[in-house]
């Protein structure tokens, strides 16, 4: 026990010091900041960055089959609310198309007054890999 407690602080110990020592930048004009990222301008978008893709999957909880607001949430096959023109699987694709969306379609931030930020294009987008129900057991 006192040897596993030994090497799980020695390892938190060392992560937080590489972890500062690796991941550190440097700001232009800020006196706290330190370190140095070489290459920094690589760590922003442009049109030689592919697109990555990040798999989504999606878990709908139910309540009990006893409780009296079962099911409570989307099903495989309605609303929850006994309409079967829209399911759990319609609403987790109407989800991911509107996050995808959005990221595709990146605008200017509220920025103060000579405040030049660029907009970036988002290189990333959602798939969706899995719709789940659950059924809560407990």
């Amino acid at each position: 026990m006192k040897k596993s407690l030994f090497v799980f602080i020695l390892l938190h110990f060392m992560i937080k010091v590489l972890a500062q020592q690796t991941f550190s930048c440097r700001v232009i004009g800020v006196d706290k900041a330190y370190g140095y990222i070489p290459n920094s301008d690589d760590y922003i978008p442009n049109e030689n960055t592919p697109i990555k893709t990040i798999r989504v999957n999606i878990i709908f909880v139910l309540h009990k089959p006893d409780n009296p607001d079962y099911p409570g949430n989307f099903t495989k096959y309605d609303d929850g609310n006994g309409d079967p023109n829209f399911t759990g699987y319609d609403y987790a694709e109407l989800l991911i198309k509107t996050a995808n969306n959005r990221l595709a379609h990146n605008t200017q931030m509220a920025l103060p007054p000579g405040n030049n930020t660029p907009v970036l294009k988002r290189k990333y987008r959602y798939y969706l890999n899995g719709v789940f129900f659950y059924e809560n057991e407990k």
